[in-house]
């Protein structure tokens, strides 16, 4: 595993540190909330699964930013032609998880333990796909724009962009999304204990920083992409997956 951390360097995200501390010390509760599908994993999953399946070429490389224990995607992948994985995250408690859940693919592997936004810019155009999941928005808006920057020169010609997260409403702001999540967390997320669910929002309230799709789609067309879809949402219309072109 490489490790290139050092969060006192500007072209990392500002939000580090407490994102890193959040994933150590919240990991189960996170993998939770991802077991009763309360961020609509599975649909997720699913619709990933479909995409994997349809990428062309055929034999394909794939950059995961934030990937966390790789588990969605290394499930999102089996039986596709992946023929190079490179996951990289903050957590080195995930990248342990992650390299175990990524065994049973007989592909090129590497895990880097970096913050997102300095690792995608350490990559030439050498991937055919890029995967970002629950993990944009933990940059702020100017941040966003270099990752969109730094994604499209990492990625290959009639390459991807995919990013499952968390999307507001058109005209949404980021109190209103806070204020509407918790509401949907209150009411539906019975599971949890009052005290795992206060937790939860003083990390969504303190270090999330969701957009619009419009907005992502004019960052990404201003970088050089040139297809911007939505591809899925929640029934809640919290999540969301978007898909980038080049």
């Amino acid at each position: 595993m490489e490790k290139i951390v050092d969060q006192n360097q500007t072209n990392g995200c500002t939000n580090s540190t407490n994102v890193k501390k959040f994933f150590d010390q919240e990991w189960d509760l996170y993998k939770k909330v991802v077991k009763l599908n309360y961020m609509a994993h599975k649909e997720i999953l699913e619709m990933l699964r479909k995409l994997f399946r349809s990428v062309q070429p055929p034999v394909f490389s794939v950059l995961e930013l934030g990937c966390g224990d790789a588990s969605l995607l290394g499930s999102a992948l089996q039986g596709t032609g992946v023929s190079a994985y490179c996951g990289v995250d903050i957590s080195r408690y995930a990248l342990e998880i992650a390299e175990k859940n990524m065994q049973l693919h007989q592909c090129d592997k590497r895990f880097i333990e970096c913050d997102l936004l300095e690792g995608v810019g350490r990559f030439g155009a050498e991937f055919d796909v890029i995967v970002a999941g629950f993990s944009l928005h933990h940059l702020m808006k100017e941040e966003k724009g270099h990752f969109f920057e730094k994604c499209r020169a990492a990625l290959k010609s009639r390459g991807t962009l995919i990013i499952f997260d968390e999307v507001c409403y058109p005209g949404e702001n980021r109190n209103r999304f806070f204020d509407r999540f918790s509401g949907i967390c209150l009411q539906e997320w019975n599971k949890l204990t009052n005290d795992e669910k206060s937790r939860i929002f003083d990390h969504v309230k303190n270090n999330d920083y969701p957009e619009t799709f419009e907005f992502y789609k004019q960052l990404a067309e201003g970088h050089g992409f040139k297809g911007s879809q939505i591809l899925f949402q929640d029934k809640r219309k919290l999540y969301g997956i978007l898909s980038f072109s080049t």
